[in-house]
């Protein structure tokens, strides 16, 4: 006991310094990276620290708006940002609601008035020269995410402090129109870009990053931690208001009395819970394909971080497994990720591309699963995992593809074409398992691109981001999915193709053969074509 009080003393100490520090010295927070490996053992002190936290509530419209009345529907939503949150912050725990009405900022602002009321300034607050931060509220719902900051997309007071200490963080596009009263605003910012990214490691500057969790939730993490404060990753505004605002008038006063309170879905940052019930080969690809995305963040070359020396696991649905054995535990000591389930090709993610000492393999009972879904302490099912037998069976692989063994190259060694595999968000951007580096040595070259899906060939405009092409238009970027930066850890992305979505059209609705759409899995060829240089 009287180690975890010398743990928490150390926290708030090192909370108490590093908010002090200045914005040029934001490097210093890596001193944190030592405290989290003295304290990884103990998961009670992990706990502990996490209670003194502010929540962390993120609502956006990663769902496409399929998933009305539901928290969460969507994979790499959960698994990528929680991921997220573990690795850089050992954030134990964050709510997520998904199902936002997508490009409507205004349906947004009407449930997060009624999810977040404010209700005038409490006299705890009023002597405080520092608000304290009691909720963090992150909030993506487009337009507005990820654009460049120019006249036509802008992008400012990413983060709005409330009066009573709400932090929210997202776009100003009137997504805080009534939650935010002109007179409930204690300061304002904007987020900056260069230096979240040294806290990061993560490049959020390169076409297609998923800003949500590359810049909305990683500043959310880190304040919440007490790691860095608004001021000191924020460029903060004289004027403390927002720049878009809807009005408040006697329809929309009805539609918030009207409408529901937001229900978020808990989502464990170091145990994620994924449906492994599927039962067609696609629905397997997918959630194969994404837990491979999703567990990658932790991936460690030659550098020792702190949290992957921790245990991080992920785990199917208990009710829907009945009957399937036999389960396998997947142990990837490289990473510090442990795959716990049926042995049906779910797993390929965590021994693809890492050599036999990095990975063991074994066996899981029935009853040993059991415990181990009642076993809360990760350091504990590990150890349990451990003494059971190995698997000395035969494991289900999936092919991902879109690897170098797929890259057909041309006379003069040029990328010619590739043969990968997609997968499609609840939107209908078709994300491939084309890594980002064929597409940024093509484009150096100046090729043309086209793809085929099923028959369908479509020739595609290669961008970096939504703004940079017309309505409608078919392009093809470096994704959302991973992400590129300095920090080894986060250093992998995947090509994407879609359109902007006007008029409700995707990516999926491009490759559409005597009515039928693609399906995740499917094959994906893309052809490159490079001009003529006498």
């Amino acid at each position: 006991m009287k180690a975890i009080y010398f743990i928490l003393f150390s926290w708030l100490a090192i909370t108490s310094h590093v908010l002090a520090i200045e914005s040029n010295e934001l490097i210093l927070a890596n001193k944190f990276t030592d405290f989290y490996n003295k304290i990884l053992s103990d998961q009670s002190a992990i706990e502990k620290i996490n209670l003194l936290r502010p929540k962390i509530f993120i609502y956006t419209d990663f769902g496409g708006g399929v998933n009305k009345n539901k928290p969460l529907g969507d994979l790499q939503t959960s698994g990528e940002i929680a991921g997220a949150a573990w690795k850089g912050t050992l954030q134990r725990e964050i709510y997520i609601n998904d199902s936002a009405q997508p490009l409507s900022p205004i349906n947004a602002a009407i449930h997060l008035a009624k999810s977040f009321p404010y209700k005038g300034i409490s006299g705890l607050y009023l002597d405080q020269k520092e608000m304290p931060i009691h909720a963090i509220v992150v909030h993506v719902v487009d337009p507005g995410v990820g654009n460049a900051l120019d006249h036509d997309h802008p992008q400012p007071r990413s983060m709005v402090l409330r009066k009573d200490g709400v932090l929210f963080i997202g776009p100003d596009n009137g997504t805080l129109s009534f939650v935010c009263p002109p007179d409930s605003i204690a300061n304002c910012w904007e987020i900056n870009i260069d230096a979240l990214t040294l806290l990061s490691g993560i490049d959020t500057k390169v076409g297609g990053t998923f800003h949500g969790r590359d810049v909305f939730c990683e500043a959310a993490f880190r304040i919440s931690a007490g790691i860095i404060a608004p001021g000191e990753i924020g460029i903060k505004y004289t004027k403390q208001d927002l720049l878009n605002r809807f009005s408040i008038d006697k329809e929309n006063e009805k539609a918030i009395s009207e409408t529901k309170s937001l229900n978020y879905e808990r989502v464990y940052t170091d145990r994620l819970f994924y449906d492994a019930h599927v039962t067609h080969e696609s629905e397997l690809f997918a959630t194969a394909f994404l837990l491979g995305i999703v567990q990658s963040s932790l991936y460690r070359e030659g550098q020792k971080v702190a949290v992957t020396d921790s245990k991080k696991i992920y785990l199917p649905f208990p009710n829907t497994l009945k009957g399937v054995n036999p389960f396998i535990a997947i142990v990837n000591y490289k990473n510090g990720n442990i795959f716990i389930g049926p042995n049906n090709g779910l797993g390929s993610g965590f021994f693809k591309k890492f050599n036999y000492p990095d990975i063991k393999i074994f066996h899981i009972s029935q009853e040993v699963f059991r415990s181990i879904i009642n076993e809360r302490n990760n350091e504990i099912v590990a150890s349990m995992i451990e003494r059971q037998p190995r698997f000395e069976g035969q494991l289900v692989e999936i092919d991902f593809l879109g690897e170098v063994d797929d890259l057909i190259k041309d006379e003069k060694n040029r990328p010619a074409k590739i043969k990968a595999k997609i997968w499609i968000d609840l939107y209908g951007n078709m994300k491939t398992t084309i890594p980002s580096w064929i597409l940024d040595e093509v484009k150096r070259l100046h090729a043309s691109i086209n793809v085929i899906i099923n028959g369908v060939k479509k020739s595609v405009v290669l961008a970096d981001t939504f703004s940079q092409v017309l309505n409608g238009q078919l392009f093809i970027y470096n994704g959302s999915s991973g992400a590129i930066g300095p920090n080894p850890h986060r250093s992998k992305r995947y090509v994407e193709i879609t359109s902007n979505g006007i008029y409700g059209v995707f990516g999926i609705d491009f490759f559409e053969n005597n009515g039928i759409k693609p399906q995740p899995g499917d094959i994906i060829w893309a052809e490159f074509d490079y001009p003529d240089i006498h």
